[in-house]
Formats: structure tokens, C-alpha cells, sequence
């Protein structure tokens, strides 16, 4: 095994895998983290199996190499463990992530995700959404007003302060009726 260099790790990707699946959780979220730092598709490609690894450390280190390494690839997998996941820690991880991943289609699939997601899910999605100013996905929001669940709804109410602008004025003063 040669110097662990972004090149080399590309070059050398299967060997590195390899020793990835022989550490304890600590050795394995240490490379990951450092395998996170190559922004490569065939690197996030390596990285997310991990994504649903036995062990919580491995977890949560994988998601923000997920985002560095291949942001398109991870957004999908990234939503579908907001979905599963019930520990705390690793679930604002993955709000974290989320956030701070770029591209007009991160929110495009956040909003996509909240009609069919649970009431937590949902109460998290549009936070994210709110988080991100995410503007154009207004629409999902206002429609989350309606929601069965109150605190669905008060998540949406919530998050129309941080999204709504001068022209959403009408539809709010429509909320209040």
C-alpha cells in the first residue's frame, strides 16, 4: 500500500476499501473521513454501504464524507436514512448535511420526500427547507399547512417565516381566515 494521497486513494480505491472493512469503528470512521476529503464519485460510490453500518461512529461519519465526495450521489441515500433513523445524534448529522449540501436539486428532493413521509420526517423536511430559504419549494409548504398532524402544521406556519416573500402576502392573510 503506497501514501494515502487524494490520487492514490482514487487509483488504489478496491485496496482501500478493503482495509476500510478490517478496522475497528474508529480506524473505519477515520478513513472514511479522510476518504471524504476526495471529491470523487467513485469514492462516494466506496463510501455508501457504510451509510447503513451496525455501528453509529461509522454512520455518522460517512455522511459528511458523503456530501464532500459526491454530493449528487449521496442526496438520495442521505434522505432515505433521515427517514430511518431514530438516534438523535446521528439524526442531526444528517440535518447538518442536508443543509449544507449545494444545488438547486437538494431542495427540489426534500420537497419531494414531504407528502409521503412520516409527521417527524415531514416536521424535519421542512425545517430543512425553511433552513435553506428554499424559495421556490414554497408551494409544498403552504400545502403543509394543511396537515392533519398539528405539529406538522406548526412546522410549516413556521417555517413561511423564513420563506414567505411580499408576494406570498395574499396566501398568508389567507392562512389567518
Amino acid at each position: 500500500m503506497t501514501l494515502l494521497t487524494d490520487k492514490t486513494l482514487v487509483a488504489e480505491l478496491d485496496v482501500w476499501k478493503n482495509t476500510l472493512d478490517k478496522g475497528t469503528p474508529e480506524a473505519k470512521a477515520a478513513l472514511i473521513r479522510r476518504m471524504g476529503k476526495v471529491q470523487d464519485p467513485a469514492v462516494a460510490q466506496a463510501l455508501l454501504p457504510y451509510l447503513s453500518n451496525e455501528n453509529e461512529t461509522v454512520r455518522m461519519a460517512v455522511v459528511p464524507a458523503l456530501v464532500t465526495a459526491g454530493n449528487d450521489l449521496a442526496l438520495e441515500p442521505l434522505l432515505d436514512r433521515l427517514e430511518m433513523t431514530p438516534e438523535e445524534a446521528e439524526t442531526e448529522v444528517l440535518l447538518t448535511a442536508l443543509k449544507t449540501m449545494k444545488g438547486p436539486q437538494v431542495t427540489e428532493a426534500i420537497a419531494d420526500r414531504i407528502s409521503d413521509a412520516s409527521p417527524a420526517t415531514k416536521i424535519q423536511l421542512i425545517g430543512l427547507l425553511a433552513s435553506r430559504a428554499a424559495e421556490a419549494q414554497i408551494g409544498v409548504v403552504f400545502e403543509a399547512t394543511a396537515d392533519s398532524n398539528p405539529e406538522v402544521k406548526e412546522a410549516a406556519l413556521s417555517a413561511l417565516a423564513d420563506m414567505a416573500s411580499p408576494g406570498d402576502l395574499d396566501k398568508l392573510v389567507g392562512l389567518l381566515r
